[in-house]
C-alpha cells in the first residue's frame, strides 16, 4: 500500500509482502466519514497475507476536508530486475469497482508509464 499527495508532498506506505508470479491481489480504499479517514487494504489471495494502514485526510485552506476525485492504480516496477516482471510484459486489472459520492461510477482508464523499465509498459 502507498499513499502519496502531490500539495504538499507526503508519502506512506504500509510493510511490505512477497508475492508470486500468478498470484491473485485484491485491494479496497474505504472513507470512514465518521473520521475523515481512508482504510487502504491489500491481500493476496492465494497467500492469505495482506497489508493495510489508515490515511486520515488532512484540512485544505478552506479548513474543510480535502475532496479526492482522481483514483490511480500503479503497478510499482522500476526497483525490479529485469528477471521479476512477467514473461509476457503483462499484468492484468480486473473486476474494478468505484463508487463517488456513493454512486457507483464508470471512470474512463488511461494507460502510462514513466520509466520504461524492461521494456515493460
Amino acid at each position: 500500500n502507498e499513499y502519496f499527495q502531490w500539495s504538499p508532498t507526503y508519502n506512506q506506505n504500509s510493510k511490505a509482502i512477497s508475492v508470486s508470479a500468478g498470484d491473485v491481489l485484491y485491494g479496497s480504499v474505504t472513507l470512514d466519514e465518521s473520521t475523515n479517514t481512508y482504510h487502504v487494504y491489500h491481500s493476496d489471495l492465494n497467500t492469505t497475507q495482506s497489508v493495510t494502514f489508515d490515511i486520515k485526510i488532512q484540512n485544505g485552506p478552506d479548513g474543510k476536508p480535502k475532496t479526492f476525485d482522481h483514483a490511480f492504480i500503479v503497478m510499482e516496477k522500476s526497483q525490479w530486475a529485469c528477471d521479476q516482471y512477467p514473461p509476457n510484459n503483462e499484468v492484468t486489472f480486473f473486476d474494478i469497482t468505484m463508487k463517488f459520492d456513493g454512486e457507483k461510477v464508470s471512470p474512463k482508464w488511461t494507460t502510462a508509464f514513466v520509466d520504461d523499465h524492461c521494456d515493460c509498459r
